[in-house]
């Protein structure tokens, strides 16, 4: 190939490597709403007077409660599902909320997954509904 053909291959490469890594605008787009699953019986959502402290020392709370509340996805396979065949939460999350339960509690059984959408998991962990968000969640500077 000639030196014009490497030149404009190189500026059409340059050219889809600056759209493909370029900043986009800085609103993020809110993930769909999961299918509703019907939740276990370990899942219902607490009493408003069960739920702990939105302020204070959580991991008191968690200790004298002695069970972790985990904000958990129930639709994402792999990361947050209930097992058709068993019912019951699996997924990456789920063994993270079993983890966080074994270093506050000593036990990884001792954890209940409230499920949560794209929306309300903010809010529910802002309540103190929950002690730990455990959801396919990222945290973006802005």
């Amino acid at each position: 190939m000639n030196k014009k053909t490497w030149t404009l291959l190189l500026v059409l490469l340059l050219g889809l490597l600056l759209v493909g890594c370029g900043g986009g605008n800085n609103e993020t787009a809110e993930t769909a709403e999961e299918p509703a699953a019907e939740a276990p019986a370990a899942a219902e959502a607490p009493a408003a007077e069960e739920a702990a402290p939105a302020t204070g020392n959580i991991l008191e709370a968690v200790r004298a409660r002695d069970v972790v509340k985990c904000g958990g996805n129930q639709a994402v396979p792999g990361f947050g599902y209930i097992n058709p065949d068993t019912n019951e939460f699996e997924g990456f999350d789920i063994d993270f909320c079993k983890a966080v339960a074994a270093a506050a509690l000593g036990d990884s059984t001792k954890f209940e997954i409230r499920p949560t959408t794209a929306n309300e998991r903010f809010p529910v962990l802002q309540s103190g509904e929950i002690d730990v968000l455990i959801r396919n969640t990222t945290w973006t500077l802005s």
